[in-house]
């Protein structure tokens, strides 16, 4: 159950990082806006910290969910586009997106797992590799889940 709950957390998480609007407070590939979040994006490490210990929940990903993209554009949607091995069911899923507007976090809304939303803080950004972190209660613990993914 905690690795089904972990695994849901994530993939919300995954989706939450794709909010974006323009940001004029700098310039760059580096800047956090719409022109440079948008494009598509592979999942290369989620780990949990909670009960004092860290979790590598990546390695425990089935391979149907380790090679799925999620896709931004600038029209504040994401795809979340299961390919390559398919799971069953599939796990597509779509979104609406905000950045705030200091531009280091993001929110998510519309998805039946979040029904009032989710936020992520841009804890890195580089112009390819994006951390975020969010704190969650994963089967009633306090949690920080740590979601690093990079820019096909």
């Amino acid at each position: 159950m905690r690795k089904i709950l972990l695994t849901v957390s994530a993939f919300i998480f995954v989706i939450v990082f794709a909010s974006c609007k323009k940001s004029n407070s700098s310039s760059g590939s580096n800047a956090k806006t719409v022109e440079n979040l948008s494009g598509s994006y592979k999942i290369t490490a989620i780990n949990v910290f909670a009960l004092g210990t860290n979790f590598d929940e990546y390695a425990s990903l089935k391979d149907c969910e380790k090679d799925n993209i999620i896709k931004l554009d600038n029209t504040l949607t994401a795809e979340f586009n299961d390919v390559g091995i398919v799971c069953s069911p599939s796990e597509e899923s779509t979104g609406t997106w905000s950045l705030s507007s200091n531009s280091d976090s993001v929110s998510v809304y519309g998805l039946p797992a979040y029904p009032n939303g989710i936020t992520g803080f841009i804890t890195s950004w580089n112009g390819t590799t994006l951390v975020l972190t969010a704190n969650e209660v994963i089967s009633s613990q306090p949690s920080t889940i740590t979601l690093t993914l990079f820019k096909q």
